[in-house]
């Protein structure tokens, strides 16, 4: 075995079935009742609420170029028909969406990174160390946990930026990436259970 060896797989699986367990919707009911749960919610200055829009926008594009370069490592690694139509389904979306986030960045005089921020950039990274079809696993699970993560963040954005076409575009986003998380979701479950007696 050339990425984990047997104890630390097992680990990950165990993680990764955990994950797969929990539901994003949960996840996001959870989120979205901290508010309601404050009294007196703190007052975001315009400089606070600048920069969480700069932040999210930052990440997001970060984690979509994530998505298109790990779908585009598949595609060379990979020979299963499901997982190869899938990665090209998320690298056209994908795509697509950065071009939009651009066109919103652009609009509201936020500079986007170039290149992976330094969290995408370590999971990617260590995601090409598997090769061939040892990938599959490592693939799923991440675009799942990415997923997940992505849900979470464009939610937060839709619910509380005060810049229409940032709401508006992590609003119009939504649907896409649950949609996604929904196709992804059972395929890494599947791939955890066959996996289980490793």
């Amino acid at each position: 075995m050339n990425y984990y060896n047997r104890l630390t797989n097992r680990l990950v699986l165990t993680a990764a079935a955990a994950l797969l367990a929990a539901s994003p919707v949960s996840l996001l009911a959870a989120d979205e009742t901290k508010p309601s749960e404050e009294t007196h919610p703190p007052q975001l200055t315009p400089e606070q609420m600048k920069q969480a829009d700069t932040d999210f926008l930052r990440e997001a594009c970060s984690g979509g170029m994530l998505h298109v370069m790990a779908s585009k490592y598949a595609l060379s690694q990979v020979k299963s028909p499901q997982v190869r139509k899938l990665a090209e389904m998320l690298i056209e979306h994908h795509e697509k969406g950065l071009k939009t986030l651009a066109d919103v960045a652009a609009k509201s005089g936020i500079e986007l990174p170039k290149e992976l921020l330094p969290p995408q950039r370590t999971m990617l990274d260590e995601a090409m160390t598997v090769k061939g079809e040892q990938f599959v696993a490592v693939y799923l699970i991440n675009m799942t946990t990415l997923h997940v993560h992505d849900i979470l963040a464009f939610s937060n954005a839709a619910a509380k930026s005060k810049n229409k076409d940032i709401s508006g575009f992590a609003s119009d986003t939504l649907p896409m990436l649950k949609k996604h998380l929904a196709e992804i979701k059972p395929m890494a479950a599947a791939e955890v259970e066959l996996k289980e007696d490793i």
